[in-house]
């Protein structure tokens, strides 16, 4: 498996993604970010960049759930 680079914003980590943070790091490179401009998304839900591609989840659970899902679709050899 490719080993994609994941980032995340600060202000994201604060309001409870940073849990999904932590668990991704066992597996992934993960990347925390001042800010990733996406401030809308950023209020409204959890999210990360995937290689450049944003995933949202509604909770934390449903994000690593999303994670998860795109990297075995999209970044599995």
């Amino acid at each position: 498996m490719l080993n994609p680079i994941i980032k995340f914003c600060v202000n994201n980590l604060a309001r409870g993604s940073h849990l999904a943070m932590e668990k991704l790091a066992e597996d992934f490179d993960v990347e925390e970010n001042n800010c990733l401009r996406r401030c809308t998304v950023c209020e409204r839900s959890f999210y990360a960049i995937v290689d450049g591609k944003m995933i949202k989840g509604e909770t934390v659970k449903e994000l690593l759930d999303n994670i998860y899902q795109y990297v075995d679709d999209n970044l599995s050899i």
